[in-house]
């Protein structure tokens, strides 16, 4: 699986579980208001939505290897204010 969205009765989006390469974007009021965010994170996770198809904060995860062996690892869980992150 790649990304998996979530809707309501509506057909909006309330929840989208996605892999590195499919990252959704950070929207608000309809559009993407940090083009590029996250996309060449190594991440993978799910992101919230409310009831206007805004992006609300998420849960995601991720790692690298660097050229040495070393492994750092991250994970962020957020819920956003109402328009605000």
């Amino acid at each position: 699986m790649e990304k998996l969205n979530v809707v309501d009765s509506n057909g909006q989006i309330k929840l989208t579980l996605f892999n590195q390469e499919n990252i959704p974007p950070a929207i608000m009021n309809g559009r993407d208001i940090l083009p590029g965010h996250r996309q060449s994170d190594p991440i993978s996770g799910m992101m919230f939505y409310n009831s206007e198809g805004d992006e609300c904060g998420g849960l995601i995860y991720g790692n690298e290897t660097d050229e040495d062996g070393n492994v750092s690892a991250d994970v962020s869980l957020t819920f956003d204010q109402y328009k605000q992150d």
